[in-house]
C-alpha cells in the first residue's frame, strides 16, 4: 500500500485592498464615505499606505489624500460638488507597504 503525502505551499506574508463591490451611486453635493479594507494574508502584520485617486478632475472632494494604518480598514471621505458631471468614473485606491509591494482597489462612482 502506498501513501501519499501532500504538499502544501504556504504563501508568503502579503496584503490585499478590497471595497465594497456593489457601485457607489451618488447624487451631486452629496457626502458620504469609501472604507478601504485591508485584508491581510499568511500572517502579515505590516503598515499599509492607501492612497486615494486624484478626484479633483470629476469635482469630487475626496478626504484624507492617504492614510496609513496597521489595522483592517481606512475610510475616505468624500463630497460631490454641484458642478460635477453625471456619469460613471472608476476609482482606484492604492495600497503599499514598507517593502514597496503595492496592490490596488476600484469601485466606481456614479454620479446623477
Amino acid at each position: 500500500t502506498r501513501t501519499r503525502t501532500a504538499t502544501v505551499a504556504v504563501s508568503p506574508p502579503d496584503f490585499a485592498l478590497a471595497i465594497d463591490p456593489a457601485a457607489l451611486t451618488v447624487n451631486r453635493k452629496q457626502k458620504g464615505s469609501i472604507p478601504v479594507t485591508v485584508e491581510r494574508v499568511a500572517g502579515f502584520t505590516g503598515t499599509v499606505t492607501v492612497t486615494a485617486p486624484d478626484t479633483k478632475p470629476i469635482k469630487v472632494k475626496l478626504t484624507p489624500h492617504s492614510q496609513s494604518t496597521s489595522g483592517a480598514a481606512v475610510t475616505f471621505d468624500f463630497k460631490v460638488k454641484k458642478t460635477a458631471a453625471p456619469g460613471a468614473y472608476d476609482l482606484v485606491f492604492t495600497g503599499r507597504d514598507a517593502d514597496g509591494r503595492a496592490h490596488t482597489a476600484t469601485v466606481t462612482m456614479t454620479i446623477q
